[in-house]
Formats: C-alpha cells, sequence, structure tokens
C-alpha cells in the first residue's frame, strides 16, 4: 500500500461497531441476532411435534447436538 498523510480516527460502540471520523458508520454483524431467532424458530417447530416420534427426534437435533 502506498504511503498516505491521511488520518482516520475509530469510535468503537455499542449501537454501531465503529464510526469512522469521516462520518462513515459501520453496523455491529448481527451473528447472535440471526442465531437466536433460528433457534426461537426451531424451538416452536418442536413444541408442535408429538413427544417421541421419529419428527420430534429430528427437530430435537437440530436445536442442540448434544441432546
Amino acid at each position: 500500500m502506498p504511503d498516505s498523510d491521511q488520518m482516520v480516527g475509530v469510535d468503537l460502540g455499542l449501537t454501531h461497531f465503529a464510526v469512522l471520523s469521516d462520518g462513515r458508520v459501520i453496523d455491529s454483524p448481527r451473528f447472535l441476532r440471526r442465531a437466536e431467532m433460528k433457534l426461537k424458530q426451531a424451538q416452536r417447530d418442536l413444541s408442535r411435534k408429538q413427544k417421541g416420534s421419529k419428527n420430534c427426534s429430528s427437530r430435537r437435533s437440530g436445536i442442540s447436538p448434544a441432546s
């Protein structure tokens, strides 16, 4: 990369991942939120299955690999 005389300040925060000194805002990645939504849907699907059925056991494996 070529040398540059420009300097950029970075402010890390909770609502936004980073705000640069030139005004650009970088949003935070939402990995946890997406995982929560998928888990919520999987738990809903499991709750509608009859306990002990093959469908129930396959849905349970989708929620937690340990169970």
